[in-house]
């Protein structure tokens, strides 16, 4: 692309100066030791689709639902000891499919034994004997409450129901040293958790499935037995937001392959879209946790009321969208060409847009009031229609596009995005003067990245007080200015124009490097907003 600003008064004859505006700043340390868990999490389930595929395999419903289906076959209760409401005490058995090299196998024989620590309404902890006793009884109770009080009935009611396939009315949270061997000795980073869409699979096709419920977590490692150290601590803290995201995959997951009769490796979710929603279950949890409204405007100071909470919660999510805020024109915002997560550093960056925009989508096209479980608004209306994707279970950009179409009419993508991307330049900024629907009522952005930086300056992209990557040009009668940049698909290059004083009109010209007009194929979109 090319932008060209022209004043009146620009010498004749002389050619503009041209800046060529190259990608915008390089990943972070940080960004890089954190793309590895990036990856794993999605290159695991995207195995999973792939082995549930070749083996041809179907979903599981028990017996007496949905009478009818697969031709009447129906296959019995998983037969490992997971299909009652378990005690505290109890030794249950789990099949395990995936393999230290994050590959999933149908016919792994590969069991796990483990004891059942804590016991809630709606969540039960198991602890893999393999690596256990370091963490207390009360460790795993407190965090048992939390999962039971608020990630449990925050992710249900954004993103539909439990469909309790092994009939123990709870979801499983197994902290295992599988999920330890997944991340290699030395990395920078670790595996946090996952959830195996092959546990949804019938045995009769998938012998490894547990056919039930299942959030596998990163278990305690205090002398380095099976990973890198991971102390107690730690894996509790871990679990609080691992929880809410794995919980979502495995909800959105239900309600388009149980509850709603869909397949298994063909109607799951596009890559960017299933982690932007996982994500934004991490910050409805936490804002929850806190008593914090919707559409408040919240500053830092307001969600970093208890630290604790926040690391859990919202901090990862900042450093995901600052991230996407230092390559906006290069971010693959909706995955590969094929839809699927990039990998590395890219995923960050994919998983920063995709958070962002869902919650722009939901603090300006979901239902205002309707006693949500958040105060603010009755949000959980459109992402239970995402988490769906209706009859025919759509994913990605279709999706969006109904469940906006459901709540607030007929919309199109790229009416959406044109808006959405002018939200991370001009957010708080003058907000008198800017249209309410460009900016992110939720949160105050500047306020939170100017407090991030202050209180982490030396932690990337916090580095910075705001990390959006914009260029700024100062206007006037002589304005004589060329800008040459590469744009990727559905991303965004900022331009701040200012101005000293009144000046007659200046030209906005975008064209092609030649300067030929841009061909409506790529569908260009140029959006001016006077801040001032």
């Amino acid at each position: 692309m090319r932008l060209t600003l022209l004043g009146p008064d620009a010498p004749p004859g002389v050619a503009p100066a041209v800046s060529r505006v190259g990608p915008a700043r390089t990943a972070t340390a940080e960004a890089l030791s954190a793309e590895a868990a990036s990856r794993a999490e999605l290159i695991l389930r995207e195995n999973a689709r792939r082995e549930l595929q070749r083996v041809g395999a179907r979903a599981y419903r028990p017996p007496g639902e949905r009478a009818g289906l697969r031709d009447g076959r129906v296959s019995p209760r998983a037969t490992l000891a997971i299909s009652t409401p378990p005690s505290v005490g109890a030794i249950v058995t789990f099949r395990n499919s995936v393999a230290a090299d994050i590959t999933v196998d149908c016919s792994r024989t590969e069991t796990i034994s483990a004891v059942v620590k804590a016991v809630g309404q709606r969540v039960a902890i198991a602890e893999d004997q393999a690596l256990a006793g370091f963490v207390s009884g009360a460790e795993y109770s407190a965090l048992q409450q939390e999962l039971d009080d608020v990630v449990f009935p925050v992710d249900s009611a954004y993103f539909g129901a439990a469909a309790d396939l092994d009939g123990n009315e709870r979801v499983w949270v197994l902290f295992s040293p599988i999920v330890n061997r997944l991340t290699p000795p030395g990395s920078s980073t670790f595996v946090a958790g996952f959830f195996n869409p092959s546990d949804l699979a019938d045995t009769a096709d998938c012998p490894a499935s547990n056919q039930g419920e299942v959030l596998y977590l990163l278990a305690a490692d205090p002398f380095s037995v099976v990973s890198d150290q991971v102390t107690p601590a730690f894996a509790v803290s871990n679990a609080r937001g691992t929880s809410a995201h794995e919980l979502q995959h495995l909800l959105t997951a239900q309600q388009r392959v149980i509850l709603g009769d869909g397949d298994l490796f063909t109607n799951l979710e596009d890559a960017w879209l299933s982690e932007g929603l996982a994500h934004t279950a991490e910050t409805v949890t936490g804002l929850k946790l806190a008593g914090l409204a919707t559409r408040a405007n919240l500053n830092l100071g307001a969600i970093r009321g208890d630290v604790s909470s926040f690391d859990a919660y919202h901090r990862a999510n900042f450093r995901r969208l600052g991230e996407y805020f230092a390559q906006p024109t290069s971010t693959l915002a909706l995955g590969n060409t094929a839809g699927a997560d990039p990998g590395g550093v890219p995923s960050l960056r994919m998983r920063g847009f995709g958070w962002l925009f869902l919650r722009w989508l939901a603090d300006h096209f979901a239902p205002a009031s309707g006693g949500g479980v958040l105060s603010g608004s009755g949000e959980e209306a459109l992402f239970q229609e995402l988490s769906r994707g209706g009859t025919d279970h759509l994913s990605g950009i279709a999706n969006v596009e109904r469940a906006v179409q459901v709540l607030a009419g007929p919309t199109q993508w790229a009416d959406l995005f044109g808006e959405y991307a002018m939200a991370p330049t001009v957010d708080d900024d003058a907000p008198a003067q800017v249209p309410q629907r460009l900016q992110i009522p939720t949160f105050d952005l500047r306020d939170i990245f100017s407090g991030l930086h202050q209180a982490l300056p030396t932690t990337s992209p916090f580095t910075v007080e705001y990390p959006l990557v914009e260029t700024t040009e100062t206007l006037g009668a002589s304005t004589n200015r060329m800008f040459e940049f590469d744009l990727g698909a559905t991303t965004a290059r900022y331009f701040v124009l200012r101005s000293d004083g009144p000046h007659p009109a200046v030209s906005i010209l975008l064209s092609t490097p030649t300067g030929a007009d841009v061909p409506l194929s790529v569908r260009p979109q140029l959006t001016l907003v006077r801040t001032r």
